[in-house]
């Protein structure tokens, strides 16, 4: 017996041991989701074109019978989309089946009216409508709407209220429902699964035996199914609750994807992964909670826009702390830029000054070097005037060559405090002076005349333009090759950048006009428009936000 029972422990433990060493990563789910969301409306499109065939086709039928299964339809289409829009509908077809004398559909649309009064927050107006139905005229699906409407009810009240005597109450009530429903199900069915999770999950918190079950669930769902964001989203709740935090946010985000996919406004998965992510990536949780917002806004009950205010004040707080940091951090290096521009200026300032000093002195030292020249013609004429001569020339040559030490080891400490462009303008002055004496003019007139100085000029430029902006963004390049398709994406060298990388990397500085960066990188216009409008096709997203989502790349 004591083996038998170390045995059972050992398996109900498995689990969650196999789940504390799994390790996931949800990274791709997540960019997934992420380019699903770009694209939302274009499902909610879809979404739209079919109700509005629905509603063509209701304004053309005169049948009861025919009308009452379009507004069927029609719920189905608004029960996750607009809150009102399907209780309206349900209405109009409870209105139908009373013209038609069908109690057992009158009795349906009540318990489905209760069931979306009760989803949304209005208790009192679900319990009027389950009070209406007259419960021995429902059969098969009638019924377990029914009950299942009870069911929800009593959850709800449950879950939310303050007082326990009304929370046990209602807890023993939703038991019995639940019950009642399962018993109208078949225990293969994927509805059965679910309520059957969901008890162990919720009643018993039995998560091994929770999880066993939405692994059958999910079986039963075709996958990318508005169904299968439902079984996602419990196999999250339990995998979380297991501590299988990794795992459990790829379901979320699968649950998700599937929800937004279906233009589903009524969701939770996505503001999950929103607060579970808004210590680690702000921006993406920013980005998860607003539109989160926004579908609950547009579903239109205050239940949902309750349970997500909290979560979206904390990240909104987060989000404006994070921009405060970065803009003070903006206007540090602002500020550090502004005093080494000074600095720079000044140095120049310095440079040009001690250039004309060498000048002077070079011209100086021309001039003795002529004296000289005349003195030996003069003691050429006599030998005792000669070694007169000799010793003043060895006296003045001793003296020109300590002035030549020591004017070489001024200008060498001056040239190493000047920039490398005063040394060319240096070096050209004096191949200028050289060729000029020689008589050389079609010579200087082709070193003038070549533009190739002024390309290295350019190409060192951009070296310092490439070197200074990667070290401010390091992860520029990578960033921007994620937005664009595998086949598109530019390999650049270490601390180098290619003219497109250039050219928006500008755009990231917020140098976005085409002419102001044609004159920068020595183009034309229609080229650097060209660059970016090819780019702009090979992006993974839309092309019209393109430009926007290359200015928010890269971390400082």
């Amino acid at each position: 017996m004591h083996r038998f029972i170390s045995l059972i422990i050992i398996l109900s433990l498995l689990p969650i041991a196999v789940f504390a060493g799994e390790k996931h990563d949800y990274t791709e789910e997540l960019r997934r989701l992420d380019t699903v969301i770009v694209a939302a409306p274009q499902y909610e499109k879809v979404k739209l074109e079919r109700i509005a065939t629905l509603r063509n086709n209701l304004g053309n039928t005169k049948d009861a019978a025919s009308r009452y299964n379009i507004d069927m339809q029609l719920f189905e289409e608004y029960r996750s989309y607009q809150s009102d829009s399907a209780l309206a509908t349900l209405q109009r077809a409870l209105l139908l089946a009373r013209r038609m004398n069908r109690k057992d559909l009158e009795g349906d649309c009540l318990s489905l009216l209760a069931y979306q009064s009760s989803n949304a927050g209005s208790y009192a107006d679900s319990r009027a409508m389950l009070a209406l139905v007259d419960k021995s005229a429902l059969r098969g699906d009638g019924l377990f709407h029914y009950y299942r409407a009870e069911y929800h009810l009593y959850n709800e009240l449950g879950y939310y209220s303050k007082i326990q005597s009304v929370r046990d109450s209602a807890y023993a009530m939703r038991s019995k429902y639940e019950l009642l429903a399962m018993n109208c199900l078949d225990k293969n069915s994927a509805e059965y699964k679910e309520f059957l999770c969901r008890h162990l999950f919720f009643s018993d918190n039995n998560l091994s035996a929770a999880l066993r079950v939405c692994n059958e669930w999910v079986k039963l769902v075709p996958e990318n199914s508005r169904e299968f964001a439902l079984v996602a989203y419990y196999q999250y709740l339990i995998r979380m609750s297991m501590g299988a935090e990794q795992e459990a946010i790829s379901w979320a985000a699968r649950s998700a994807i599937c929800d937004i996919t279906h233009a589903v406004m009524d969701q939770a998965s996505l503001w999950a992964i929103a607060d579970y992510i808004s210590g680690s990536d702000l921006s993406r949780s920013y980005k998860y909670i607003e539109f989160s917002w926004q579908c609950a806004a547009k579903f239109g009950t205050s239940v949902r826009t309750a349970q997500i205010s909290p979560i979206l004040s904390v990240i909104e707080s987060k989000y404006k702390d994070e921009l405060d940091t970065a803009n003070h951090r903006l206007l540090f290096i602002t500020v550090l830029i502004t005093i080494l521009a000074v600095v720079l200026l000044f140095l120049l300032y310095y440079a040009t000054k001690q250039r004309k000093r060498v000048l002077s002195a070079r011209n100086d030292l021309r001039q003795r070097n002529d004296d000289l020249a005349e003195t030996n013609h003069k003691l050429a004429e006599s030998y005792n005037k000669l070694k007169e001569a000799n010793e003043r020339i060895s006296a003045g040559s001793a003296r020109l060559h300590e002035s030549d030490q020591i004017k070489e080891a001024y200008i060498g400490r001056f040239l190493s405090l000047c920039s490398d462009y005063v040394d060319r303008m240096d070096k050209a002055r004096k191949d200028a002076t050289r060729l000029i004496k020689a008589h050389k003019i079609d010579e200087l007139y082709q070193q003038t005349h070549s533009t190739e100085r002024k390309e290295k000029d350019v190409e060192e430029l951009y070296g310092y333009f490439d070197s200074t902006f990667l070290n401010i963004f390091p992860t520029f390049v990578d960033d921007f090759n994620a937005l664009l398709k595998p086949e598109n994406r530019i390999e650049a060298p270490d601390n180098k950048l290619n003219t497109t990388l250039r050219i928006f990397a500008l755009i990231r500085l917020g140098i976005d006009d085409s002419g102001k960066i044609a004159e920068f990188l020595h183009y034309s216009v229609n080229t650097i428009y060209n660059y970016r409008a090819r780019t702009k096709n090979g992006c993974i997203g839309n092309r019209d936000t393109f430009e926007e989502e290359v200015k928010r790349l890269g971390k400082i």
